[in-house]
């Protein structure tokens, strides 16, 4: 099952991860649909002010984001990205275990840069990632595991000079493992 943006948000909020709060001095006004490339499509906008990003997001609910109406938005603070990161988690077939996607350079376009690939082991103490990394990829490696997950990224992770920030996130969770969590989305 594919998680909305605000719903993957929601259970990583859950686990101790920050997410961007509702008010702000700017904000970012964002299409809830399971499309990629939401950006460039016209799903993700900017607005100045609270009033602003509110007639941005009336406008979104008309639209259609790659054949996909436009249902919900979510209305968020705009962080003073410092650094931004990509860091993901996913079951590889192949080696029948999981893996950490990650680079130093996240953001739009993730796609045509260089990413790193790491195999996990249950008891990860991921070394290959900076001090101040480590305990932001353990949360979410965890929130991997114990939620039945099976596709977690987060792109960007962003830095804002005091805080990792979950900029945006998706999640898919395991359908069959439903019975085994209270998921309220």
């Amino acid at each position: 099952m594919k998680l909305y943006e605000h719903e993957a948000k929601k259970l990583l909020e859950k686990r101790g991860l920050k997410v961007p709060e509702n008010n702000g001095e700017a904000y970012v006004v964002k299409a809830q649909v399971l499309a990629s490339d939401r950006k460039k499509h016209g799903g993700i906008k900017f607005a100045e002010s609270k009033k602003e990003a509110e007639k941005i997001a009336e406008e979104m609910k008309k639209s259609k984001i790659k054949g996909h109406e436009v249902n919900e938005v979510l209305i968020e603070e705009q962080i003073d990205i410092q650094e931004e990161y990509y860091i993901a988690f996913l079951w590889d077939t192949e080696l029948r275990k999981p893996v950490m996607l990650f680079s130093e350079d996240g953001g739009s376009g993730i796609e045509d840069r260089e990413v790193e690939k790491l195999e996990l082991d249950e008891e990860n103490n991921f070394e290959e990632l900076e001090k101040d990394l480590r305990p932001i990829a353990e949360k979410l490696f965890e929130a991997f595991l114990q939620e039945d997950i099976e596709f977690l990224e987060i792109n960007p992770l962003a830095f804002d000079g005091e805080d990792f920030v979950v900029v945006d996130a998706m999640i898919e969770l395991e359908d069959d493992a439903s019975f085994r969590h209270e998921w309220d989305f």
